[in-house]
């Protein structure tokens, strides 16, 4: 068994294309370019564009920053 206690499968499913796409949406919904967005969050807008196809998949406190400069509210729930 590992960590999840499951035999290798965690029990948890995540839309990362439907999260990436969230991410997308907000970002043009605030009138955000990319590279504007990469500005307030002092990174590359590389690594924005990775994010929003799904490539990487970004911690919380990445999310939450994204949604207070998108002016959006980041709900995580356990179900």
């Amino acid at each position: 068994m590992n960590r999840s206690g499951r035999n290798g499968k965690s029990g948890a499913s995540v839309d990362k294309t439907e999260i990436a796409l969230s991410m997308r949406a907000a970002r043009l919904e605030a009138g955000l370019r990319q590279s504007d967005l990469a500005d307030l969050m002092a990174t590359s807008r590389t690594t924005i564009t990775r994010m929003e196809s799904g490539r990487d998949f970004p911690q919380i406190a990445t999310l939450e920053r994204w949604a207070e400069l998108t002016g959006k509210q980041l709900e995580i729930r356990l179900v």
